[in-house]
């Protein structure tokens, strides 16, 4: 611990992985949850065909949207920065966001919303002070897999991130294997500390997680 804290320097990659999860994790949310209450009261055939064309995006491997991603960070000056990584993460979690969202928000009656806009409300009212704390167990088990797939995040996060200053904790572990040698203790040492957010974040959302996942599992 003395080593990757005090020679390799491991707080600056530690602080790299946990603002750009964060960060990723409450704008995928925020516009997730948004699309997601769309998507749940829309009567439109064409909405169908607007998530299934969203849902698509999500089931497409992140080796495919690696070179089109590049291209586009490169033209917008953003390799080497967390804004590069924090977009493709939201990219990818924001289909799941959606997805996910929908179907808690489907479990709500729709008399709940008919009340609300007796008493005055307008839609972005309703979303925040109705839709929200009745959903909030689903926000809590959604951001959990959202935190989860940005901390974890391996393949862009060593293609788009090349200077030593701006890479993550999974591309940081594998400048523990040099080809001759492999340095398991700092290597063992630096997993510990990444184990420590994602736990410390369940944890914290643990009793959320549980009636979350399932809340939007059966209807009826």
């Amino acid at each position: 611990y003395y080593d990757i804290f005090f020679k390799r320097g491991i707080t600056p990659v530690f602080m790299n992985s946990l603002i750009i999860a964060v960060t990723s994790t409450l704008i995928s949310l925020a516009f997730g949850t948004m699309a997601a209450y769309v998507f749940a009261r829309s009567r439109k055939k064409s909405m169908k065909t607007l998530m299934a064309a969203i849902l698509t995006g999500r089931m497409m491997p992140a080796i495919a949207l690696v070179i089109p991603l590049y291209m586009v960070m490169r033209q917008l000056g953003l390799l080497n920065t967390r804004w590069a990584l924090i977009i493709a993460y939201t990219a990818i979690c924001l289909p799941f966001t959606i997805y996910m969202m929908m179907g808690f928000i489907s479990q709500i009656p729709y008399e709940i919303e008919e009340s609300a806009v007796i008493d005055g409300c307008n839609k972005v009212q309703i979303l925040v002070r109705l839709i929200l704390p009745l959903v909030s167990t689903g926000l809590a088990a959604t951001a959990v897999f959202s935190f989860l797939t940005g901390w974890n995040e391996y393949l862009f996060a060593v293609i788009f991130m090349v200077r030593d200053s701006s890479k993550t904790i999974p591309v940081a572990l594998m400048a523990f294997d040099t080809g001759r040698n492999t340095y398991w203790g700092p290597r063992f040492a630096v997993m510990t500390i990444s184990l420590i957010p994602a736990t410390l974040f369940t944890l914290l959302a643990q009793k959320y997680l549980i009636s979350g996942v399932t809340l939007g599992a059966v209807k009826g």
